[in-house]
């Protein structure tokens, strides 16, 4: 990006987020237990911090959603939240 763009290059990331297929059978307690999306998250920012430190002029991270929403493509069979919905209730 440097050598096609410019040194100071600002970035946002938009919309990152962890999708995974919408599974209404578990609990919500189970639904919770969510370590792969935290790890998801986790790596992320890490990889943010290591490119800020390595002077890549980072001036945003947008999460793709904070609560489950409907998807054009997918409606309410995908989920990409920070924060859980639960739908039927």
């Amino acid at each position: 990006m440097k050598e096609n763009y410019s040194k100071n290059l600002t970035t946002y990331v938009t919309e990152n987020g962890y999708t995974e297929k919408s599974n209404d059978s578990i609990s919500i307690s189970e639904a919770l237990k969510d370590q792969s999306r935290i790890e998801f998250l986790q790596k992320h920012l890490h990889q943010l911090q290591t490119a800020i430190r390595n002077d890549v002029n980072v001036k945003g991270y947008f999460y793709y959603s904070l609560v489950d929403s409907f998807e054009w493509g997918e409606a309410y069979t995908v989920r990409y939240v920070l924060y859980h919905v639960d739908f039927k209730n």
